[in-house]
This record gives structure tokens, C-alpha cells and sequence, in this order.
């Protein structure tokens, strides 16, 4: 199958141009007429309007191993027969889950198995599935609030991810998607936040290699692929929410059909809107 080519350019001058225009300096941070505008602070939870959901199950174990040491061990390779719902759902409560709330004032706070700058949590994380046990092939979108997962797309779409460049993810169960919602950082850090996309999500990503290696399943971090390729399959608004990272979770070493890519088609997703008014920063 013909794949996007994962050759990297090697022209920086964006991303310098990026560094200088949000770097720190004393005169920046004198400067600055930014505020926290708490009425208009962004909503943590991505919710879908009129999609179907599908609850978690809850009674997975905990990592038996250390998470430094899970993450330095050797990598294992269960058999991918193993993984099924109830492996997914130990996968995302220990990588994104809510741990526990916190009530400041009016406001409830959901504090997450993964940190993240501002306690924001811009981090969305997406499942590329095919059917494993209690779970039918599909995309879905991970909601931590009710741990559960919604359905954006029905069918086997493996073969869009080895078109991306993630060649793995071809006859691994499942890969997870780490995207980023530009605003519910942006809200506090401004154009700066782009740097935050990938402190936040490398902690998630870390969480999950540490809780795949305890529980025996090989977990492998992708960074290099076509992210407008993945956007599209995730339905994603441009400019306000882009694809980060991907993770392959288990290796089928024993395919036994080739999967061809299929068409993307577009969706007319509806979803409650972060904030009554959105900035936008140009630089992100």
C-alpha cells in the first residue's frame, strides 16, 4: 500500500520564527495586558451532541510494576488475543482518567492520572479500533467525565493510519490519538501555548507506555506522520484542534488478511462549544 512519505523537511525557520515571537523576556511579561477572564473560562470536557456512547467497564487492575520502572523495563508482547475492552479501559483511565474533584468556590475541578499546565487539560485522546472483544472496529473519542466512548466513525479504518505513515498500527488491535484543543490552553497562555501541546500530551504518553508495559502489552509512541491525514479521520476543526502523537498498542505478528484503505468521508459532528467566545492566535 502506498503510504505519505515520512521524509522530514529540514527548513526550521517556523518554528524559529514561533520561538522568538513567544519566548520571555522581562519586557514581555511587563508588558502584557492579559487576564484570566473567568467567565469565559473553557469547558473541560469535549462533549459530541446526538452521538451514541458506549460505557467502560471499571474493574480493571491497577499496575503491579512501578511506573519508572514499567516504563524502563523490557517491553513484552502479549498475545493480541488479550486485549479487549477491559484492557483499553485500564489503558485510558491510567493514561487521561479522572483520579478525583475538587471544589474551589462554585467551580468543580476533575484532576486526571495525567498532569497538565494549568490544570487545562488540552489533551483529547481518540481510539482507531478494529473489533477486539467488547468493542466493535470503529473511531471513537475517549470522554473521561462519564469514562466512556463515543462513536465518531463505524468500521476498520487501520489502513488510513499505515497511509499516515504509522505502518504499526496496521495490525495492532487498536492505536490511540493525542490531539490538542488549541483554546482551553490558549485561554490562559495565549499564543505561547502551543508549546504546552506536547509537555501535556508527552505525560499522557508516558502514563501509557508505563501502564502497557505493566500489564505485558508492547505500547510504541509514533511522532512522525501525516497529521492532516489523522485530523480528517478524527473529524477534527482545523485550527482549533490538531492531532499531537499516536500510539500503537499490541502487534499482530500473524496478520492473516491485508486491510485496505477505505474512503474518509466528511462528518457534521455538533459539539458543545468550549466558551461563550473563542481568540484566536494566529502564531498557533
Amino acid at each position: 500500500m502506498a503510504r505519505i512519505s515520512q521524509m522530514a523537511g529540514k527548513d526550521f525557520s517556523a518554528a524559529m520564527t514561533y520561538h522568538e515571537a513567544t519566548k520571555h523576556s522581562e519586557v514581555s511579561i511587563g508588558a502584557s495586558a492579559h487576564y484570566l477572564d473567568w467567565d469565559n473560562k473553557p469547558a473541560q470536557f469535549k462533549e459530541y451532541k446526538n452521538l451514541a456512547s458506549i460505557a467502560l467497564p471499571r474493574n480493571f487492575p491497577r499496575p503491579e510494576k512501578n511506573s519508572i520502572k514499567a516504563i524502563k523495563g523490557e517491553k513484552k508482547d502479549a498475545d493480541v488475543k488479550k486485549i479487549d475492552i477491559g484492557v483499553l479501559s485500564e489503558l485510558l483511565f491510567f493514561s487521561a482518567g479522572l483520579t478525583r474533584k475538587m471544589r474551589f468556590g462554585k467551580e468543580v475541578y476533575y484532576m486526571r492520572a495525567a498532569s497538565a499546565t494549568g490544570a487545562l487539560y488540552p489533551i483529547e485522546l481518540y481510539v482507531i479500533s478494529g473489533r477486539i472483544p467488547g468493542l466493535e472496529a470503529g473511531v471513537y473519542h475517549f470522554n473521561p467525565l462519564h469514562f466512556s466512548l463515543v462513536k465518531l466513525r463505524e468500521g476498520d479504518y487501520r489502513a488510513a493510519l499505515d497511509y499516515a505513515g504509522s505502518s504499526d498500527s496496521l495490525f495492532a488491535p487498536l492505536t490511540l490519538a493525542f490531539t490538542s484543543l488549541a483554546w482551553r490552553n490558549a485561554w490562559k497562555y495565549e499564543a505561547r501555548s502551543y508549546r504546552h501541546w506536547f509537555w501535556d500530551s508527552g505525560v499522557i504518553v508516558a502514563n501509557l507506555l508505563a501502564t502497557s508495559n505493566s500489564a505485558g502489552i508492547a505500547a510504541k509512541a509514533i511522532l512522525g506522520f501525516a497529521d492532516s491525514e489523522i485530523d480528517q479521520l478524527l473529524s477534527l476543526e482545523a485550527k482549533k484542534e490538531a492531532t499531537v502523537a499516536l500510539a500503537v498498542v499490541g502487534i499482530d505478528h500473524n496478520p492473516k488478511a491485508l486491510r485496505l484503505r477505505q474512503p474518509i468521508p466528511s462528518l457534521a459532528l455538533e459539539i458543545n462549544p468550549l466558551s461563550r467566545e473563542e481568540v484566536d492566535y494566529p502564531l498557533i
